[in-house]
């Protein structure tokens, strides 16, 4: 056995010998490629580490951290992964406990300064003994990381970013830059087919094999239309024949935004205009409507790119009145969007139209039609263009003031709702080029919910290239789930209807107050108010804070103007990731209204939290409670057991439902298979049916100011419900807060 045991402890030994030594910490680090990434700003200003397993358990991870945190000589160490409950002991499988992290840099120091600083600290902790890196496995700074976003290689892209990063583009193209499969109609003044911008994405009629000889090729009526065709001037030919050229550089400048050719070295970049590759953006098809020599051909125009294969048609165009129409044109555009199946060219193309330069809501056609997506033009903040046409009938909006873009024989910029129609159009291209299946008002559904929100005549709000385009590629989401009350299969008409004050108007009189304690990183908090579609006439409140200065401190915001009736969501955030309290100073939040309704506190959030919330209305005064008639007779000693009749609930006596009386010891006596007439109210108490909780209120336009409410409750037909209404008038039409009150019955659902 002896023998045995001294075999196994030399080849024991021997096997030691041979390991190889243990890499040094400072031989796994690359200082040169250090310094030249902290001199591009590459680090946060953090340091990372990750303990040795065997000397955390040793010594305990916390205690080893905190002596490694002593020699890098910056902040105190934090786990990476904070504890995480049921799922620790996982965490600790994968080794994640023992990552912890130093802050090496002031909050408010600039990128480079905190850069160098992570990467000064790093490199004088490498330079430390050996022994000094005992336990610790590996050391790394922590790297700067951004959202990606895909941009050109055209030197003028960086004067377009302002309009383009207002619908948010560059986020868009990592998902798809065009497609050539996608063809837009740039029905306009024509495109200058020699600019050097305009090259790689014209369309190209291949069924017209010669573009020169006179022939209708491919029988589609029109002869030589190998890019479009000239309507106004009834003419095309090739590229260089300049019969694509009408009057002026405005289609030019609307085609390029379409999709000028897109990180080709030249110029500007296009929204749907590809990598630079051949055959990657989306094709524009020339249709001249204002000519050399004359001006026309709108209505045949537009049937042509119905009939040759554009689903988009771009028409920055209009009629200089209001009220006034072509039918044909109306006709054409049906024809356009239409199915086969109602007598449309099968395609359901999109036409989209300026909305006008008159600053008013009157109709100016076509782009007031309701087959057209009509689009108003904003700043890039998205304000009304103070020429831009507005109101109910607007679909969506863009950037409009200032736009840069392709002329004839270079660049320029242009303002105008002229310049807004082709960012929809493109950006529409670039959805149909991420799933050419969609469909139409597929389509248009995805535009108008990924939308940000604007003032309400300026349609759906801003377009959001990023959000619309990653709907098109992987699907709508799943739409919110709405509460339904049982029975939800008609609307029961209440009687009586109740008159309420009038709805146009927004009481905007209550106040937010949030309190902020911060933890031991002030710095890394911020929060936003964002008032999500706000009503006609109703202040919008939205605001942002944050990024405090001291640490254990509190902090009062007063945001005023909230308006009743109206949703509001609240977001917090933490940069670092481990919210504001519980493990690096004691934070908490708190959201609260003026009367003292809390919508949202905490502290415990990680990296954000959000909450959405409907202000209420202003409370009514209480009404009291009607409080049962003791029996006649000589009084009774009640036993203190038991609450007097005076005090006990329904629920506190065992009655859901029925007739509740007291007998003269004071306990409850209750018949549930009492209705309401058979109680005596005079000395006993009906505990009725509980009413919903919900109640769906309606206020159709038809109907004015009549209100329908709908609900249902599981109770005997015969039952009779009391509605209270709380009315929050507004000030300058009301001086009080009233109160209806009514029984009503229910009505049958059919």
């Amino acid at each position: 056995m002896t023998k045995i045991i001294l075999a196994l402890a030399a080849i024991a030994a021997t096997g030691n010998a041979l390991e190889p030594p243990r890499r040094r910490l400072r031989d796994s680090v690359d200082l040169t490629q250090i310094k030249e990434q902290a001199e591009a700003s590459a680090f946060t200003g953090s340091l990372s580490f990750k303990l040795d397993a065997g000397a955390a358990d040793a010594q305990g991870a916390d205690a080893l951290a905190d002596q490694v945190a002593g020699l890098i000589s910056c902040s105190s160490a934090k786990r990476v992964f904070r504890p995480a409950g049921k799922h620790e002991a996982k965490h600790v499988a994968k080794g994640l406990n023992l990552w912890y992290a130093v802050k090496c840099a002031a909050d408010d120091e600039g990128a480079l300064e905190a850069s160098l600083a992570a990467a000064s600290k790093l490199e004088a902790y490498l330079a430390l003994s050996d022994e000094d890196h005992e336990g610790v496995a590996i050391v790394e700074p922590g790297l700067v990381a951004t959202a990606s976003a895909w941009i050109p290689n055209d030197p003028q892209y960086g004067d377009q970013a302002g309009h383009y990063d207002a619908v948010n583009l560059a986020y868009a193209w990592d998902t798809v830059k065009g497609n050539p499969n996608v063809v837009v109609q740039v029905l306009d003044t024509g495109l200058d087919l020699d600019h050097p911008d305009l090259q790689l994405n014209i369309w190209r009629n291949t069924g017209e094999t010669d573009c020169t000889d006179g022939v209708d090729n491919d029988n589609n009526g029109f002869v030589d239309d190998c890019h479009g065709y000239n309507h106004a001037d009834d003419t095309a030919g090739d590229a260089s024949s300049g019969n694509y050229l009408g009057a002026g550089s405005h289609g030019s400048h609307c085609g390029g935004t379409v999709a000028a050719d897109t990180n080709n070295d030249v110029g500007v970049s296009g929204v749907a205009g590809g990598d630079g590759s051949p055959n990657t953006g989306a094709k524009l098809m020339v249709s001249v409507g204002f000519g050399q020599t004359s001006t026309g051909g709108f209505a045949e125009a537009l049937v042509y790119g119905a009939d040759n294969g554009a689903q988009i048609s771009s028409n920055s165009w209009g009629y200089i009145s209001s009220g006034v129409v072509e039918q044909a044109v109306l006709d054409a555009i049906d024809y356009y969007t239409d199915s086969s199946a109602d007598g449309g060219e099968g395609i359901e193309g999109i036409v989209v139209f300026a909305a006008g330069n008159d600053n008013s809501n009157a109709d100016y056609y076509p782009g007031f039609y309701d087959k057209t997506v009509a689009v108003a033009a904003t700043d890039n903040g998205g304000t009304r263009a103070s020429f831009s046409n507005y109101g109910d009938w607007i679909d969506i909006s863009a950037p409009g003031v200032s736009i840069l873009s392709t002329i004839i024989g270079g660049y320029s910029r242009y303002s105008g709702t002229s310049m807004a129609c082709p960012h929809v159009a493109g950006i529409l291209a670039l959805c149909l080029s991420a799933d050419p299946s969609l469909g139409r008002q597929d389509a248009l559904d995805r535009l108008y919910a990924t939308a940000s929100p604007l003032t309400a005549d300026l349609g759906a709000g801003m377009a959001d290239a990023e959000a619309f385009v990653a709907q098109c590629a992987n699907g709508a989401p799943t739409a919110k789930p709405t509460v339904s009350m049982r029975p939800t299969t008609a609307v029961p008409t209440p009687k009586p209807t109740v008159s309420v004050a009038p709805t146009r108007s927004c009481a905007c009189e209550q106040a937010l107050t949030l309190t902020i304690v911060t933890d031991n990183y002030p710095g890394e908090t911020a929060w936003s108010l964002t008032m999500e579609n706000p009503g006609q006439g109703c202040h919008d409140a939205s605001q942002d804070g944050g990024g405090y200065d001291s640490a254990g401190t509190e902090y009062v915001d007063e945001i005023p103007q909230i308006c009743a009736g109206q949703e509001y969501c609240f977001e917090i955030t933490d940069t670092w990731g481990d919210g504001i309290c519980c493990s690096w100073g004691d934070g908490s939040y708190l959201l609260e209204l003026d009367d003292g309704t809390e919508f949202a506190s905490g502290g415990d959030f990680a990296r954000s939290e959000k909450t959405c919330f409907t202000v209420p209305l202003a409370a009514p005064a209480p009404v009291p409670t009607k409080q049962p008639t003791p029996t006649t007779g000589p009084p009774q000693a009640q036993p203190t057991a038991h609450p007097t009749d005076e005090t006990m609930s329904c629920d506190e006596a065992g009655c859901p439902h029925g007739c509740l009386k007291f007998d003269n010891s004071g306990a409850p006596l209750c018949d549930p298979g009492s209705t309401l007439g058979n109680c005596d109210m005079s000395h006993m108490t009906w505990c009725g049916y509980p009413a919903p909780t919900d109640l769906v209120l309606l206020s159709p336009d038809e109907l004015g100011v009549t209100v329908l409410l709908h609900f249902s409750a599981d109770v005997p037909d015969t039952t009779k419900f009391v509605v209270e209404w709380a009315l929050a008038f507004v000030a300058d039409d009301w001086t009080a807060v009233g109160r209806w009150r009514r029984l009503v019955s229910p009505a049958r659902i059919s």
